[in-house]
């Protein structure tokens, strides 16, 4: 049995997500001081039977984001045989980007507009993320951007390797290969 799936480290996994929301939480308030963010909860994520992670308010654009991790090679989101598709660690981030998508649909089937911000296990974040990332980076009037991102590099690769120490210790106390 993985780590991963063993539900005695499913805390660690919880624990990691909410270490990656509350690090782009505090990037966002630290570029752009204006904005309103929220934690998402029943009453102002506004996506039905959903809760998003974050809502951010920047002079009155509302962004509302869905923060989820993957591991870079989860092999279910590899290329079927045959297929020509080179398979990159990016593959398995687009791969629960389009889950979380299919996630938010309103009745008639269009999408919601909520951005899905995928982190690979690794502390790499996926493509939608890094765009998500840029965006607010270019759109800061702040000193000090660059020393914001490194911040925030290393708050997601330190959410990262916590989950992954936790998921060992658990694994070992539990004799179950990691």
């Amino acid at each position: 049995m993985h780590a991963g799936a063993c539900r005695k480290s499913q805390h660690a996994a919880v624990e990691r997500h909410d270490a990656i929301v509350e690090a782009i939480h505090e990037y966002i308030k630290e570029l752009h001081p204006g904005a309103e963010i929220a934690k998402g909860n029943a009453e102002n994520s506004g996506t039905g039977n959903y809760i998003v992670d974050l809502i951010s308010n920047n002079t009155g654009i509302i962004s509302k984001y869905d923060v989820g991790v993957t591991h870079a090679a989860l092999l279910s989101n590899a290329p079927a045989a045959g297929h020509t598709k080179e398979y990159t660690s990016d593959t398995s981030a687009r791969a629960y980007e389009q889950e979380k998508r299919l996630k938010y649909r309103h009745a008639d089937g269009s999408h919601m507009d909520v951005t899905p911000l995928i982190m690979l296990s690794t502390g790499k974040p996926g493509p939608i993320l890094r765009a998500e990332l840029e965006q607010l980076n270019t759109s800061s009037r702040v000193e000090g951007k660059e020393a914001a991102r490194r911040r925030l590099q290393q708050r997601f690769v330190r959410a990262c390797a916590i989950h992954d120490a936790r998921s060992r210790i658990y694994s070992a106390a539990n004799l179950v290969p990691a």
